[in-house]
């Protein structure tokens, strides 16, 4: 017994960072995520409209892309979606552009030869794009752990952390979404702020928000950190705005630009998503809903505007990372907005005091999040993605949606839903209560960092992803 002990205890030992193996099997969990499973129904509109993109270029009919997917919307020409403007362009024309102009190789050879490329293929070849800029961000990651002064280990640690980090890979390479982009240029922003390069910080923090403008929320605190003079702060919020505002302004004068964001409002109600979680408030014949969420984020805001000019990079991180926390659990979220949080989840989990107890809360967090996303996008965010990979392409199987995550659990265990959602609420409180700790600590000085990389833990919070991708695949066969 004692040798099997020393045997373990010498496997769980970290301290001289991520062995060998240890990157053979994350890289194999981030290929089996990547390239097994894809949500195919929302992917495939979005890249026959992204080769619409692709036509519009070709023909000078660029400045007309919404009406003339509006058109093709209502026509019908969209397997899968109905044929209303639901199947219209609901995104930036900025996110498009870039799934079109990268896919310009295949859409070429599709044209020349009248090939009729399927869309799995166009998958496929995004997913391999998806993987150059998950490694890229990886050696982003590294930079960015330079230039905050890790030792070799702590760095090694971080970038396997991060590029193997469950939410990462779901919200992006197994989803294969859009967010990527911004997610991508939000770390050359941070990048960016932390060498002191302010031209490259802003453009990078102006295209982030390009593709996704929720990313200001990340993103104002980090201002509001650095400057402090009002009419500064307004023109560098203005200054990441840019790119949100040039192509509004440039698709104004399209009918149909006007008409899908309209339609989309009224189906989707973005605005009420964040109001949905709050109190009422009433004054005679004024009601009114108050969003927690812009509450916390308003008072981190200040946090951020009141905390002086400091080299410690900390709150570059903390303060972000509670606006993420908070827009989690205040905000009704889809699944690929969860991947802004991860930059900054990452940073606080090698730089919290709690390294151990830390990593317990993030694999609790993983749990929920994938459990809630099969419950709340049932058929759609559960294991049914498996049917957009290539096991289910190869065998002609599909999942059964009859063994799909929600009805197991709702059948067949005692726990409750709520208690998921509870779960997942309580792990983000106490990811806040955390940081807040360190930060007390901190300004008393008695903050020390002795952390202690142990290998069991670090690979239990990536079990649950793996969990969920064995069930998708067991359920091509059940």
């Amino acid at each position: 017994m004692g040798f099997i002990s020393e045997k373990v205890n010498r496997w769980n030992d970290g301290t001289k960072g991520p062995k060998k193996s240890d990157w053979i099997l994350g890289l194999i969990v981030v290929l089996v995520a990547t390239f097994g499973f894809g949500f195919m129904h929302d992917f495939s509109l979005t890249m026959r409209q992204s080769l619409l993109f692709d036509s519009c270029l070709f023909n000078g009919k660029v400045f007309r892309f919404y009406s003339i997917v509006n058109h093709e919307a209502l026509l019908g020409h969209f397997e899968g979606w109905p044929n209303t403007l639901l199947s219209g362009a609901n995104y930036s024309i900025i996110n498009y552009a870039s799934l079109g102009i990268l896919s310009l190789p295949l859409y070429a050879i599709d044209k020349l030869f009248k090939l009729s490329i399927p869309i799995i293929a166009y998958e496929m070849y995004m997913k391999c794009i998806y993987i150059v800029m998950w490694g890229y961000m990886l050696k982003i990651t590294g930079d960015i752990c330079d230039l905050l002064g890790y030792n070799e280990v702590k760095k090694k640690w971080t970038v396997f952390l991060f590029g193997t980090a469950p939410v990462l890979l779901f919200s992006s390479l197994m989803i294969t979404h859009l967010d990527i982009f911004s997610l991508f240029f939000l770390m050359l922003g941070l990048r960016g702020l932390l060498k002191g390069n302010m031209k490259s910080e802003f453009v990078f923090f102006m295209l982030a928000a390009s593709f996704k403008p929720f990313v200001l929320f990340g993103i104002i605190p980090l201002i509001l950190l650095q400057e402090k003079r009002i009419f500064r702060i307004i023109g560098e919020v203005v200054s990441c705005c840019l790119g949100i505002v040039l192509q509004a302004g440039i698709y104004h004068f399209d009918p149909g630009y006007a008409r899908v964001k309209e339609y989309m409002e009224s189906k989707y109600q973005f605005w009420d998503k964040f109001f949905g979680f709050g109190y009422e408030l009433e004054r005679y014949m004024y009601k009114a809903s108050i969003s927690f969420f812009f509450i916390a984020f308003i008072i981190i805001c200040v946090v951020a505007y009141y905390k002086k000019k400091t080299k410690d990079s900390y709150y570059v991180f903390a303060l972000p990372f509670m606006v993420w926390c908070s827009f989690i659990l205040f905000v009704q979220w889809n699944p690929n907005w969860l991947l802004l949080i991860m930059p900054f989840l990452i940073f606080m989990l090698v730089n919290n005091s709690r390294f151990k107890l830390f990593s317990i809360i993030h694999t609790v967090f993983n749990a929920m999040i994938l459990i809630v996303c099969a419950f709340g996008w049932e058929t759609f965010y559960d294991q049914s993605m498996v049917n957009g990979g290539l096991l289910s392409v190869i065998t002609g199987r599909v999942s059964n949606g009859a063994k799909s995550i929600a009805k197991i659990a709702d059948g067949k265990l005692p726990i409750p839903k709520d208690f998921y959602t509870t779960l997942l609420s309580a792990s983000l409180i106490c990811f806040m209560v955390l940081v807040f700790v360190d930060m007390i600590k901190k300004r008393q000085g008695s903050y020390k960092e002795d952390t202690v990389y142990e290998r069991g833990v670090i690979w239990l919070a990536i079990l649950p992803l793996v969990g969920y991708m064995l069930y998708g695949f067991m359920s091509l066969f059940l």
